[in-house]
């Protein structure tokens, strides 16, 4: 799915009331809002409360889904297998979100790390499982933080002047990110994090 650095986002609620509150944490996510028809020209995110799952089933494929609130196991086994989509809690951080409507814009699936992800949904996982343990090593609780400030965009140093610690610092908890996870890059740690539920954004 290639996104912008802007993703087009629209808003699908039956109330006023859900369609205000929505606008409302995407304003504060900093996250433009193009309009509420998904069928009228392309976007590539919708945003909905968990009671309009419903109506998401006209969304166009090419779209990503993202739902604010509700039970994130229960709405996994609801959401469709074939698309990108996410699943926040009703109090999550402006940044948080944002972070999320982007990784569901770029093809990533989101989930609270506390979520069970049904097997049919997490294919790679399931592989991984019968080929043997996912990790050799769980990642400290400092390589969780540095992990998830770089699954919000955060650069090296932006990481290191959140943590308060060395920009070599930060590469080095990285590099042993890489190892843990067995990838090779930022990206494709973040990504592994995600579908694995080892992040939250």
């Amino acid at each position: 799915m290639a996104v912008s650095a802007a993703p087009r986002v629209r808003i699908i609620a039956r109330s006023e009331g859900s369609r205000a509150r929505l606008a409302r944490a995407l304003e504060q996510a900093g996250i433009p809002v193009v309009g509420d028809d998904p069928r009228k020209e392309r976007i590539d995110v919708v945003v909905a409360m968990p009671d309009d799952v419903p109506a998401l089933a006209g969304v166009p494929l090419s779209a990503g889904l993202v739902v604010i609130g509700g039970n994130p196991t229960t709405l996994a086994g609801l959401l469709p297998a074939g698309r990108a989509w996410g699943v926040v809690d009703g109090s999550v951080a402006p940044e948080a979100l944002s972070a999320a409507i982007h990784a569901v814009a770029a093809g990533f699936r989101v989930l609270p790390s506390t979520a069970t992800v049904p097997t049919r949904l997490a294919p790679d996982v399931a592989a991984a499982s019968r080929e043997g343990p996912m990790f050799e090593e769980a990642l400290t609780p400092r390589e969780h933080e540095v992990l998830e400030l770089a699954a919000l965009g955060l650069s090296n140093h932006g990481i290191a002047t959140r943590l308060a610690i060395s920009d070599h610092t930060v590469k080095f908890h990285l590099a042993s990110v890489y190892g843990k996870l067995g990838v090779r890059s930022r990206t494709a740690a973040v990504r592994r994090g995600l579908s694995r539920g080892l992040i939250t954004i």
